[in-house]
């Protein structure tokens, strides 16, 4: 996405861990919700107190859009655009180079011929 331009592989850790983060916060308060209407029907008792019982536990935490929106407002991006730049030319030359660190025809890779 091009909501990721300049986010190194660190930052782009970060940005993860700030959703998942997100997520746990938000599963915290369905769970204490529940919990709280649990506590609240076994304190009335009777009837009440049966049904909180089958009541079922909250959802596993899930990681939505919605969370990584929020991360996108806490991680920025650390690379700048001339750091970039300079991270191409440097793809760009290692492409370039790497046809030439090829072993030579005939030769067996480990300096021998044959």
């Amino acid at each position: 996405s091009g909501r990721c331009n300049g986010f190194s592989g660190a930052d782009l850790a970060s940005l993860v861990r700030e959703a998942c983060v997100a997520a746990l916060k938000s599963n915290l308060a369905a769970a204490t919700a529940v919990d709280n209407e649990r506590e609240r029907a076994r304190l009335a008792g009777g009837e009440a107190a049966e049904a909180a019982a089958a009541l079922p536990p909250p959802p596993a935490p899930e990681v939505t859009l919605q969370h990584f929106d929020e991360a996108f407002k806490r991680v920025q991006p650390s690379v700048s655009v001339s750091d970039q730049r300079r991270y191409d030319e440097l793809r760009r030359k290692l492409r370039r180079e790497r046809g030439s660190l090829a072993p030579e025809k005939g030769s067996g890779g480990d300096g021998t011929e044959g």
